[in-house]
């Protein structure tokens, strides 16, 4: 006859890291990994580093997100990160593309930002130039270096706004 198979206990998952253990982790010869649960692990690299990062599986491959620096990012905050990746993958999206997503729209911004400063104090710039050079004369003698000055606007407008 069949024997009864015992009950199975439900796992309770106990967080594996805190604050004060990982305060005594020292670096070693190698990188190491020191997990906290649920793909969650604070890697110490052998100079000393201490960087919360989780592994996922997104279509079949294994994958790192990366969640900073401790203790920039206390382990708190990765475990929130944490919860917020879980759930954009029940989703099915992609955490990498997300943050590459996120990483270009801050490029943007702040290229967008640096731009419009830039073509501000060009223009600023020549009209201050027009100003200084206001007699005739003396302007036309002063043509090539304001047409030096317009053609480094332009370059420079061609720079910024490349996409």
């Amino acid at each position: 006859m069949l024997e009864e198979m015992p009950a199975l206990e439900p796992r309770v998952m106990s967080m594996a890291l805190t604050d004060s253990k990982i305060r005594k982790l020292a670096a070693g010869v190698k990188d190491k990994k020191y997990p906290d649960g649920e793909g969650l692990y604070l890697l110490v690299t052998s100079k000393g580093s201490m960087l919360g990062r989780m592994r996922y599986r997104f279509q079949g491959k294994e994958k790192t997100l990366s969640f900073g620096k401790y203790p920039y990012i206390s382990l708190a905050d990765a475990r929130d990160r944490r919860a917020w990746a879980k759930r954009q993958l029940a989703f099915g999206q992609d955490l990498r593309d997300l943050e590459q997503q996120q990483k270009a729209e801050g490029h943007s911004a702040s290229a967008n930002t640096l731009a419009v400063i830039a073509v501000e104090l060009l223009e600023k710039l020549s009209d201050l130039l027009k100003v200084r050079f206001g007699a005739i004369s003396y302007a036309k003698s002063q043509l090539g270096e304001i047409s030096r000055i317009r053609r480094a606007f332009r370059g420079l407008q061609r720079v910024l706004y490349r996409t």
